[in-house]
Order: structure tokens, then sequence, then C-alpha cells
């Protein structure tokens, strides 16, 4: 009963069984037809940013540091503009990993033991814009070797998507505005 309550409800109906006759028809069968479709190619924007985390132990078992990084995956129009995109990136995280690398020594393992805790150096990116001319990372180097808390930095990087120049502020100011005049304009328009 139910079942039939349901099916009357959807609207659906069990449509009468047909009946076959095995008299030969005599219509022409008609030909099936072909539907145009077309085609349409769209340039691929895609970025991933894949965290990458290593740690090193501690004598006592524990870990003693925790380096946080990014590898990078950029597909433009372009293939030579996102190669030089992705190879200045690689150089951010290399200067990153030789920092990371004077911050390892035999003194850490010492202040790990009287914090008790487990030390980091962060270098993360978001995208702040992407859209198919401009890329623009934000970026956190968070460093933690003792304190209270860990020292953030800001980092920023601005691309241009058809070049793959990275863009400074001169670059994107409209003329008669310069980073002078920048700071004041900036202010009201927080007030406002």
């Amino acid at each position: 009963l139910l079942f039939a309550i349901l099916i009357s409800l959807c609207g659906c109906k069990q449509s009468a069984p047909t009946q076959s006759t095995d008299a030969p028809s005599t219509d022409t069968p008609t030909p099936p037809t072909e539907e145009k479709v077309e085609i349409s190619q769209k340039p691929m924007y895609a970025l991933s940013l894949i965290p990458v985390n290593e740690s090193t132990p501690a004598k006592d078992g524990g870990t003693l540091f925790v380096y946080s990084h990014q590898n990078i995956a950029l597909t433009l129009p372009e293939p030579e503009v996102a190669d030089k995109i992705i190879m200045d990136f690689l150089g951010r995280m290399d200067r990153a990993e030789s920092y990371k690398n004077t911050l390892i020594t035999d003194s850490l393992e010492e202040i790990y033991a009287t914090l008790n805790r487990t030390l980091s150096y962060q270098l993360n990116f978001v995208p702040a814009r992407f859209d198919n001319s401009i890329l623009s990372l934000s970026g956190t180097e968070a460093i933690y070797v003792g304190g209270i808390h860990a020292d953030l930095i800001g980092q920023f990087a601005t691309y241009d998507l058809l070049s793959g120049n990275l863009l400074s502020l001169p670059d994107i100011l409209h003329e008669g505005i310069t980073a002078d005049t920048l700071y004041p304009l900036v202010i009201a328009a927080l007030e406002k």
C-alpha cells in the first residue's frame, strides 16, 4: 500500500504492456540523426600548493623540530610563463631551506629540553588573487625557536601571468601615485 501511494504521489505510472506482432513492418527505418556538438577550448589556469612537513627527532624520542613548506604545481596557457613563476617560487623555498638549516644547531636540543616543546620553521602561502592576468600569493613565515610565541613575518609575491614577471608596487600603481602617496590613501580608505 505504501509503495502504491508513493508511486501515485510521484506521478510515476506503469505503462501498459505493448503487444508485439509478427508481421513485418512496411515502414522504412529512419536513420539516426547526428547532432553536431561544438567543442570549445578554454585556457586552463590551475594552481596547487602542496604542503610538505619534515621533522627532526629529538634525543628523547620526541620531535625536536618541524619544517613546513610547500611544493607548487602551476598550469597556465603559456607553459614557459608557468615555469618562470615556478622557478621563482622554488627559489623562495630554497632560501627557506637554507634559513631552516641555520636554525638546526646543537643548542636547539638544549632549548627543546628546557621548553619541553617542539620548535619549528614554517613558510606557507595561500593565493590572494588568481585569475587570467594576476597570481598573488600571501605567505606567512613562522619561526619558533623559544619564547612565548612564534615570530611571524608576512611574505607576498604577485606575478604577471602574461610575462611571469614578479610585480612590485610601482608596477601596479596608477600614474601620479607613488609609494609615498599611497599610505594616506590607504588610511583614508580604512577610515571610510
